[in-house]
This record gives structure tokens, sequence and C-alpha cells, in this order.
């Protein structure tokens, strides 16, 4: 299909009829296209997503799910472009030449947190590099396929290029990637539960309707369904008129001088103007030069005047639409023939030219950069005029680089803004471009493999330092890892391949297991809990730091973190403490050590970072103490902790610490009782035997007599007449069973009334906790000691019962003692006993 003119003539072409046909057409071309050479097919996937799948290398739930979202990865694929993701790509920061006076390099920061990136909204991926960036964590898949069209577009340079050319650029562009992600991505996506859904925004409530919309788009009977209905109609007509309004946008800016600008409620494309004036001084910069000249031409990839911009603008929507022309090629692009391998390999060698000069902008003396360009530089004329080899070609340029880059040190300002670097070079950064450099990834050179595998052990670090020194020790994991399709999570990517690097004994069996252990732990430390926003006001009261003067300790009051978990550890507590505190490249050998007893450990979401503490000894006696607060100046004088362990402790946000002793003591965040209760286990299992009530076919003829006899209602009334339970009363109930006497109890408790159950059977727990759903009640297994524990830290209980149940435990003399320890003053115990 020959490009059109101009993009002003293209879109003049564009109808709903066509837009929706156009989905249609790929809508059929899908399941029957012929898979790429050396593809194997997924099971439930059909060749033509499975060849852009591999192509991109990313193995995501629903990537290609709606029409457009397909088209514009084979577009892209095509057209040789491929997608990094930004978690495992290394970042240089602005010469202090790029940064603009009004904006500061506070504008320009990047940096890797857990699980995502915090960068500047304006930071210059899709525009100006020739590949695309993708994040996959809290976005929807279609994230990459917008960034793809994004790249698609491309960028202009010129001697002249003035900050109102570039903004009138920036706009278009993200005009047309948000003609594809607000519109042409959700064709087969959306029906009318989607109509009132912003989606620049997903509320708490519009997210599960959204989710379940993507599911159905899996489906393509439901697709197909959808593209037939009057929503795609009104999504499509929708589109249409923003895409014309910013088409006239950019002709009334660039050719009349104009400035466009809407009124009413509109997306967000004002950004363009801070990108012009964010990225201005960067493109006109040597650097920047060094970089077109080497490795670009101009004309082809990048446009040198605003109308040849807009013709790349066209030729690039034509290409999302190239599906539904009758004139369009009817076949897929093949993802796998030559010319496409050689525009892949030319484009990866354009990134790392990029990387390499805007590296050497940062070096002082700025020298030892032009062996590594001139070898880019070769590489590609060679790829241009030959389509053969351009592997083989690209391959001995980017050993060229990691030859010539490897010798000079990253200096400070690229040690300071890429996070764990260590001791490593420049050919460490600029190789860690976040994707695999070529088609076939038998032929990328071992040392730049090996960069990209560094990228995602730095990745690890940024989650959490246990994480990183695991990694550090499981090297031959990670370089499974760099070789595969890429998931959404890093552990739950590495945790599968662990177990074949096991197998192959490139890693002990511990490791493997220990890798699991993380994948459990990192749900647990990002936890999604609706609630837990609202409670986040005890870490907004939270001092970061014990204060430098000992004179003010007296003024704060410290407390147990109460958005932690206790959570078994099977692994030795000492082993993991030093493996959470090493640093990157102190890190021994991966030499896990098991643990001959349940351990414990932290686990929560923190306030700056997740949370994993194990629970050694000392840190466990501090929490203890805590069942009630205490002064800083207290803790500090006992023996047992000290300044610098309490330092610790709040740095680590094992504690809390508040201002102003004397308010109130903060709202428990968590069940109190199930922590006390986890406590009370770990205590040499000091709890009564379980006893003929966890034999199965006792449990079951326990069951049937209570549901065939009124005993229990009868005794389970007089027992409570007997006690009488206040509405608001906290009751203790020893030996809930089949919670007969649990349901008389709840009956007379009103909504502030609390239950604290427990039994020492597991299969009474186990058979009660679907049989009882409220929320005034918690249950959990152990006896009378445990029920102490929770008084210690709740302040005892206005009624203790146990009906029928004390009878069973080695000594009732000491069990009695025990519930009457637990009981406040005033309160009762109720006791019966089997006649």
């Amino acid at each position: 299909m020959a490009p059109p003119r101009s993009l002003s003539d293209f879109v003049a072409t564009l109808t709903t009829d066509r837009v929706l046909a156009a989905a249609r057409r790929l809508e059929d071309r899908r399941g029957v296209a012929a898979s790429s050479p050396g593809l194997d097919t997924v099971p439930g996937q059909d060749a033509l997503t499975h060849a852009v799948t591999a192509w991109h290398g990313f193995e995501l739930p629903g990537l290609w799910t709606t029409p457009y979202m397909l088209k514009a990865g084979l577009a892209a694929a095509d057209a040789g472009i491929v997608a990094f993701d930004r978690l495992e790509r290394a970042f240089l920061p602005p010469h202090a030449s790029w940064v603009h006076p009004e904006i500061g390099p506070a504008g320009y920061a990047v940096s890797i947190a857990p699980e995502r990136v915090v960068a500047p909204a304006l930071w210059p991926f899709a525009q100006d590099l020739p590949v695309a960036d993708f994040q996959s964590t809290g976005l929807p898949p279609k994230w990459l396929s917008h960034s793809l069209v994004h790249t698609l577009v491309g960028f202009g340079w010129w001697p002249t290029l003035t900050e109102w050319d570039l903004m009138h650029m920036a706009r278009l562009s993200e005009a047309l990637a948000s003609y594809h992600w607000y519109w042409l991505a959700e064709l087969g996506r959306l029906d009318h539960r989607g109509l009132g859904i912003d989606l620049s925004v997903l509320g708490r409530n519009d997210a599960p309707v959204y989710g379940i919309l993507e599911e159905g788009a899996r489906v393509r009977e439901t697709r197909l369904e959808r593209l037939e209905a009057e929503t795609s109609r009104i999504v499509s007509d929708n589109g249409l008129d923003v895409l014309g309004y910013e088409l006239y946008a950019y002709v009334q800016g660039v050719y009349q001088g104009d400035l466009v600008e809407p009124t009413d409620h509109y997306l967000g494309f004002g950004e363009a103007a801070e990108y012009a004036k964010t990225h201005l001084l960067r493109l006109r910069s040597p650097a920047f030069q060094r970089y077109l000249e080497h490795c670009l031409r101009p004309g082809r990839d990048y446009a040198t005047d605003t109308q040849g911009f807009e013709a790349q603008a066209a030729r690039a929507l034509a290409a999302v639409f190239a599906a539904g022309d009758e004139a369009g090629r009817s076949d897929a692009p093949q993802v796998g023939d030559t010319a496409a391998i050689a525009r892949r390999a030319r484009r990866a060698l354009a990134d790392v030219g990029w990387r390499i000069c805007h590296a050497a902008a940062l070096l002082e003396p700025a020298d030892g950069f032009q062996p590594a360009l001139t070898a880019v530089a070769d590489a590609i004329a060679k790829i241009e005029d030959t389509t053969v080899g351009a592997d083989d070609h690209a391959a001995v340029a980017l050993e060229s680089v990691r030859a010539a880059l490897a010798t000079h040190s990253a200096p400070s300002a690229i040690t300071a803004a890429v996070p764990h670097l260590g001791s490593g070079t420049l050919a460490d950064v600029v190789l860690a471009i976040g994707y695999a450099p070529l088609h076939d990834p038998r032929r990328e050179p071992p040392g730049v493999r090996e960069a990209r595998a560094r990228a995602v052990v730095r990745r690890g670090w940024a989650l959490h330092g246990a994480v990183g020194a695991a990694l550090e020790g499981l090297m031959p994991v990670v370089r499974r890892a760099v070789e595969r399709a890429r998931g959404p999570g890093l552990i739950d990517t590495l945790a599968p391949l662990g177990e074949e690097a096991a197998r192959a004994d490139e890693i002990p069996w511990l490791g493997y297991a220990y890798l699991g252990w993380l994948q459990v732990a990192v749900s647990q430390w990002t936890s999604n809990d609706p609630d837990l926003p609202g409670r986040r006001w005890h870490y907004r009261l939270a001092r970061r730091f014990v204060p430098a003067d000992p004179a003010t300790f007296g003024d704060y009051e410290v407390a147990w973190n109460p958005y932690l978990k206790r959570f078994p550890l099977p692994f030795d507590a000492k082993w993991n403490d030093e493996l959470r505190k090493s640093v990157p490249g102190a890190v021994k050998p991966f030499k896990g050590k098991n643990t001959t007893s349940v351990w414990y450990c932290y686990l929560g979401p923190g306030r700056e970072r997740p949370v994993y503490l194990p629970l050694a000894p000392r840190l466990n006696a501090l929490i203890f103490k805590l069942k009630n607060p205490k002064r800083l100046d207290q803790l500090v004088a006992d023996p047992d902790f000290g300044l610098e362990f309490m330092r610790q402790a709040v740095a680590d946000e094992a504690v809390l610490l508040f201002h102003k002793p004397a308010m109130a003591r903060p709202e428990r965040a968590v069940d109190i009782f199930e922590v006390a209760m986890e406590a009370a286990a770990g205590l040499d299992q000091q709890v009564e035997p379980f006893g003929a009530w966890d034999d199965q076919r006792q449990a079951d003829a326990y069951e049937a007599f209570c549901a065939s006899s009124d005993h229990y209602q009868a005794s389970s009334r007089a027992l409570c007449d007997a006690v009488g339970i206040p509405p608001q009363a906290r009751v203790a109930e020893l030996g809930f069973g089949t919670g007969v006497t649990t349901a008389e109890i709840l009956g007379r408790l009103g909504p502030e009334g609390r239950l604290y159950g427990v039994d020492a059977a597991p299969l009474m727990l186990e058979r009660i906790i679907p049989r009882i759903n409220d929320g005034r009640a918690s249950f959990q297994q152990g006896g009378a000691r445990a029920l102490a524990w929770v008084a210690a830290f709740e302040g005892g209980f206005d009624r203790v019962v146990a009906n029928a149940s004390i009878w069973l435990t080695p000594s009732i003399a000491d069990a009695a003692g025990i519930l009457a320890r637990a009981t406040v003053a005033g309160g009762r115990i109720g006791l019966s006993f089997p006649a």
C-alpha cells in the first residue's frame, strides 16, 4: 500500500465503517495465519499472536487482546521495532547542559522502585528512541501497543528545530498513540458497561468491571460479538472526532502559527508543551548530533521538517489500518523474514549508538567512546547494504562495543543514577538495554547477555534487598530468564526457571526453594488490601528516624507496627537476616540454610519500601515488650535494646515512632488476636493435645450428634444465661468444636462485641471457618494459654465460656487458673462438664 500524501488525506478517508471493517478483517486472519519458521505455537494462542509475542519477548495474558492491539504489534514487528521493559534498562542521567533552568535536575530524575519505574511523565522514550518502552506492572497490556504506535510515528530533527515545532510534533504523536489507547485498542474489549469508565484513571469501582471486560476480550467469539454491537460504533465515532480535531490543531500550529487549545474536558495533550521545553536543549546538543550522524539516516529514521513528520505519522496510521484496506497486503507481516530481522538489528544498534553518545557526554574527559560508536556505525552500514547476516553483523558490533567500553569505569554521574551498579563498567550500563538485541538469541555475545542479566539483578535489588542478594548467588537462574519471554512479575518469572536450574545442578535445590518462598513473600509485602490506604494514618503520623537529640527521647512513644504480619520462615533466621543486609558485590555464593524448627518473619506493605524482617530473638523480645507502647527513652535505656538497635528497628519499620506519648494510643490496624495466637503457637507448642476430636471418624460422629441432638443447644443457652453476655462484651470461648455454643454467643453480642475462639484440634478449626462467617468472631488453634496471650495484648476478657471442653485439658486446675487471670476484674467465667 502506497503511503498517503499527508495525514490529512488519509484521515479524510476514515469512517466508522472502515475502522470496524479493519478490525473484523484482522479477526478473520487470526487463528489461520501461518506461524513463523521455528516458532512453536502456545496452546490456546493463535499462530499470528504467538509470532508477535515471540518477536517482542513479552508473555503476558491479554497482551494482544483486541484487533488493533495485535495490529500495532504486527506493524511494529514488520518495521523492526522491539520493545523494552523499563524495569530492566539502565538509565542515564541528563548532562547538566540539557537541564532547562525553569525545571531543574529533579524534573529529569529517574529511579527504579519495586516493580515500577519512578520517572517524569515526559521522559523521552517514545518520541526519539528507536525502540518502544513498556512497563508491565500496574498497567493494562495495551500499554505496550500504545508505545509501539508512538515509535511507529517516530520523531523529527533539523538544525532550526524550535520549541514550537517540537511541541506540535509531540502533540500529534500523542494524539495518534492516544487514538490507539482510548479507542482502537478498546474495539473488541468494551460493551455497554465500559462506556462510562474513565480509562485514564480506573477508579476503585471501575477497575473490576474493566477486568471482566478484558477477560471476555480474550475469547474470539466475544470480540466479534462486541465489534458488531452499537458500542463499537460509539467508541469509533468518538475516536475519529478527536483524531480529526488533533490533526486540525497540528495543521493550524505548524502552518498557520496558531495554537488550538481545547476548552472542555479533554485528554492531557498539554504535556507536549512541557516535553518541548524539557528536551529541546538535549536535541540540540553535540551528543545528539553525533548520534544522528553515525546511527540514523535522515528521511528514513527521522523527519527533516514538519511536512515530513506528518508523512511519517500518516505511514504509521496506515500501517495500523492496513488489515482493513482492500488494497492493503492480505498476508500477515512475516515476523521472521530476512528484511524484518535486518530492521530489528539496525534499530537495536541505533539504540545502543544513542546510549553510547549519551554516556560519552557524561565522561570527563569524553574519550573512549569513538571506537564503540564507529563499530555501531560500520555495522549499520553493512546491514543497509545487504540484509543477509544482519544478526551476525550486529553481534560483532555489540561485542566491539563491550570490549571498547569494558575498560572504562562508569563515572560518578552514572553510578549515582543507576542503583546497585557496584563496580560496573560503562559497558554494563550501555548494554543494559532491556531487550534481546538480536532476532536469534544464540548469536548474542555472552558479554552483552551478561550485561542484561546484571540489569535483572539490579531490578531484584530494587524490589528488595533479600531478592537482590538471592539473585546475586543464583545467577544461572537469571541467565536463563534473559533468554525467555518476560512475564509481569520478576519473582513469578524466575521461580519456575529455578526448578530447571536445580535439575541441571546449576544451583542447589535449596536455592530453588528459597525462590519459591520469596514468591509467596512478595505477594504478602505488596498487598493490595483495599482497606490499607485508610489505615496508613499510622505511617503518616510515625517518624522515619530516631531524633538526634537524646534529651527529646521522652517525648516519643514506640508502638509495634500494626501493618506487619507474622509469617512462617522455613529457613534459618540468622542466615536470612545476613542475606537481607547484604550489599551488591559483597554477596557470597548462595548457600541457603534450612532450619529444624519453625521460625517466623514479619511481612507487610512498608511506608517507603517492602518490609521483610526475620524475627530474631532480640526483635521478638522488643515486639513482645511493646504489647503496650513504651517511651523511647525507656527502650534506649533498656540493656536488652539500646540506641543503635532502636534506630535500626525504626528504620526497618518493625516499630513505629510517634511524637507526644500522651496522645491516644493508635488504633490497632490488624487482628491482635491473630498476632497473639501466632506468638503463642511458637512457644514450644504449649497447647493442649488434640485428642480424639482430631480423628476424622470421631469428628464426623461428634458433628452428627450435634446436628441430631439438642443437648448442646440447651447447655449453650443455659451457660450463656448463667454468665450473662452484654452486647459490647469481649468473649473468649475455649473449645468451640462444631460452633453450637459459638452461634449462641454471637446471637447475644451486638455489633461492637467480639468473640475469640480457640480449639486444640486442627480439624475443628478447619470445619468451623466455613460454617461461621461473622466479622465479630476470630478462630485459631490453641488452648487456655493461647487465650492468656490474647488477654495480655487486649487487657482481658469480659466473659469466658467453655462448654464441655475444659475437662479435656491435661490439668483442669491449671487451665481454670489461666482463664481466671485472662478475665478482667468483675468479669465472669462459665464452665460446664458432661455428665
